[in-house]
């Protein structure tokens, strides 16, 4: 692993650490299926979407997600944001 490779790992650990459980595991979320809207986190996480947005917002405020797009959600009919993770978040693996 290159030392660049490194030093972003641990960035990421210790970010995950900074994290509140519920935070940490929607930013999982995020991390391992992303882009991804709160209907399909709801969907992975098996969770009340409303329980989901206030999370998402969260981790946008502290710099780590953005909405990157949207998509239709056939649930709603309505188009919703897609979430990913910000550049330089997540260390190369």
């Amino acid at each position: 692993m290159s030392i660049t490779q490194e030093t972003r790992r641990e960035s990421y650990d210790k970010t995950l650490v900074m994290l509140g459980p519920q935070l940490r595991k929607v930013f999982g979320a995020v991390v391992e299926h992303g882009p991804v809207s709160a209907w399909q986190l709801s969907a992975i996480l098996k969770r009340e979407v409303y329980q989901l947005r206030p999370r998402l917002t969260d981790l946008a405020a502290m710099g780590l997600i953005k909405a990157t797009g949207t998509r239709h959600e056939d649930y709603t009919d309505r188009n919703e944001a897609v979430w990913n993770i910000v550049d330089g978040q997540l260390p190369l693996v």
